[in-house]
């Protein structure tokens, strides 16, 4: 990753026609893959009536703004909202629904099963980490010049704190996290994320790449790295519940990364830092093509993204001249 962040690092700033080609190619793919990603999440969480209603909810708040705060702010607020509901607020809803029946003889809801709530097993607490993230916060607000390690460091650890609802939904801090400064441009950006879909563990790689082209020109040595670490809170219901919420409503922010994906997937000459796939319908049955063969086929990533690549290439070859 850090080779490929040299590599990237040192491209011209006006890149051959054909590569933006590629490069558009390469992300109408990703687009694809990252949907699938989003389909599938929610596939997994969507178990009640309340799950559904998290992730539409993530998902369109997502939509309506972004800064550093929000996604953190929306996934615990979706914790929030869970950990009412199954602490209090379902009984209470039920026993108003059997005084309702009751009073008015009416048959069970066969859809009742449905709206109970469930466990969490699989979502690990991150009680240190959030511990540990509100301390580099206040550390680096102490300081009358943060240094631009500490801020990328922040950054990165506040993207790893949410990536609960599965790596794509950490897509659109990143690049907010790296890009609006002027870290990285949006074409790295861009670049680093379509090829590094065809790595095994995609996002991990992806902060790699990004924080290492961040310092490449800096004094402060770019290859570095830290391991995340885990605390396990299982025996405390509180927190699984918490924790069901936030997963949801961060699978809906999945959805949110689609969409800006979408939006700033098209390169050209003229617009390097993204516009969206619709301007030229080539991108979308490359995005097409992607899903199905991941979502229907069972197509590898890697694969997908090599294919939108060389499509991007025909589609140069027969109108793009």
């Amino acid at each position: 990753m850090y080779a490929l962040s040299v590599g990237v690092g040192n491209l011209s700033r006006t890149l051959p026609e054909p590569v933006y080609a590629l490069l558009s190619g390469l992300n109408a793919a990703t687009v694809g893959i990252v949907a699938v990603s989003a389909v599938q999440l929610a596939e997994k969480a969507i178990r009640d009536k309340i799950s559904r209603i998290l992730i539409i909810f993530g998902a369109c708040a997502g939509l309506c703004y972004n800064a550093l705060w929000y996604f953190p702010m929306l996934m615990l607020g979706g914790g929030l909202v869970i950990a009412v509901w199954d602490g209090w607020l379902y009984s209470q809803v039920q026993r108003a629904k059997t005084a309702w029946r009751n009073r008015h003889n009416c048959p069970t809801d066969s859809e009742e099963a449905n709206t109970t709530p469930v466990e969490m097993e699989s979502i690990q607490p991150v009680e240190a980490e959030r511990t540990s993230f509100i301390a580099l916060l206040v550390a680096r607000g102490q300081l009358a010049t943060t240094p631009l390690v500490l801020d990328l460091f922040t950054s990165m650890y506040l993207a790893g704190t949410v990536i609960l609802g599965g790596g794509p939904v950490v897509i659109p801090l990143l690049r907010s996290y790296v890009v609006a400064p002027g870290w990285v441009s949006g074409r790295d950006f861009l670049i680093g994320l379509a090829i590094i879909q065809a790595f095994p563990g995609p996002d991990f790689n992806f902060a790699v790449f990004l924080g290492a082209l961040a310092l490449q020109h800096t004094q402060f040595p770019a290859v570095f790295g830290a391991f995340s670490f885990w605390s396990v809170l299982r025996r405390k219901s509180y927190a699984i519940h918490i924790l069901r919420g936030v997963n949801a409503t961060a699978i809906g922010l999945v959805f949110t990364a689609v969409y800006r994906l979408w939006e700033i997937g098209y390169l050209t000459p003229q617009n390097s830092a993204g516009q969206s796939l619709t301007r030229e319908p080539w991108w979308v049955v490359i995005t097409t093509i992607s899903y199905a063969g991941n979502a229907w086929f069972k197509v590898p990533p890697a694969v997908s993204i090599a294919v939108g690549a060389i499509l991007g290439l025909c589609w140069y070859g027969a109108v793009g001249r």
